[in-house]
């Protein structure tokens, strides 16, 4: 654990002090004694990577959740300062085959907390020490930041969730997402906001091709605040603005289920499209 401790205070000296500081200030760096809860949850993810060896169904945070941490929380409750003290083990398993796939572990321990306590507070992930990847799924109504990058895919099918990620995102950030708002401060790569149904994109960073493909939604935004390889011919509906300039637009009469016409369209003249 007094590793952990120093971790904490040299993480605090960072590019991102201000957004750390906020939740990490919390965690008491003085004490070196392990938390009784921070061990169960050590032991729980042993008992991941034992499973996930032999059962990919493990891949699921909600797996994970019924088979694993609630047989082992059945009378305390870890924090969210032992979540975010879990995260600089890590490295510690970096090695380990299906390392990648942690993300389902972290994802559960959120969700667990989140079902028991229906917090309003801030969960919050330091992935920046990792040489991977890792893929993580946002949750319904979870506040969260996350410090590091993370594979593709994330926000997929989500609902009210609020994100901050401080690092870069791989392929289909905001996949099918429902409503909620995510943004990246950080580059993200190709098919941002494919298929979006609703909510809000936001990228600090670069982004690649195909941006808004299939989105659905005339209530879906996307807003590029750096660079953009190019917007999908296959957008459909909802809004994408770059710099804060509104450069796509369609929205559709959303009282027809089928076939729907378009209301309204409006392109800008300098806006770049991806062959």
């Amino acid at each position: 654990m007094k590793n952990v401790n120093m971790n904490i205070t040299k993480v605090l000296q960072t590019e991102y002090q201000d957004v750390k500081s906020t939740v990490l200030d919390k965690i008491d760096q003085t004490n070196c004694i392990p938390s009784e809860n921070l061990e169960k949850i050590i032991t729980a993810y042993e008992e991941f990577f034992t499973s996930i060896l032999s059962d990919l169904s493990f891949v699921n945070d909600q797996q994970v959740l019924n088979k694993i941490l609630a047989p082992t929380f059945t009378e305390t409750l870890y924090s969210l300062q032992d979540i975010t003290s879990f995260c600089f083990q890590l490295h510690s398993y970096q090695e380990r085959k299906m390392f990648q796939f942690s993300g389902s572990f972290l994802g559960a321990l959120i969700l667990f907390h989140y079902e028991k306590t229906k917090t309003t507070e801030e969960y919050f992930l330091v992935l920046d020490n990792l040489p991977n990847y890792l893929h993580l799924n946002a949750h319904d109504n979870i506040s969260l930041k996350i410090n590091g990058p993370i594979a593709g895919g994330f926000g997929s099918h989500s609902s009210n969730a609020k994100v901050t990620i401080n690092g870069s995102c791989g392929n289909n950030l905001g996949n099918q997402m429902y409503d909620g708002t995510i943004t990246v401060n950080g580059n993200v790569a190709d098919y941002l906001g494919n298929q979006n149904i609703g909510g809000k994109l936001i990228v600090n960073g670069k982004a690649g091709h195909h941006i808004g493909r299939s989105m659905i939604e005339n209530s879906a935004e996307i807003h590029l605040n750096g660079t953009y390889g190019g917007i999908s011919r296959d957008f459909c509906a909802g809004k994408i603005y770059h710099n804060d300039k509104l450069i796509m637009c369609r929205e559709f009469d959303e009282t027809e289920d089928i076939n729907p016409k378009m209301t309204y369209e409006y392109i800008d003249e300098e806006v770049k499209f991806s062959q």
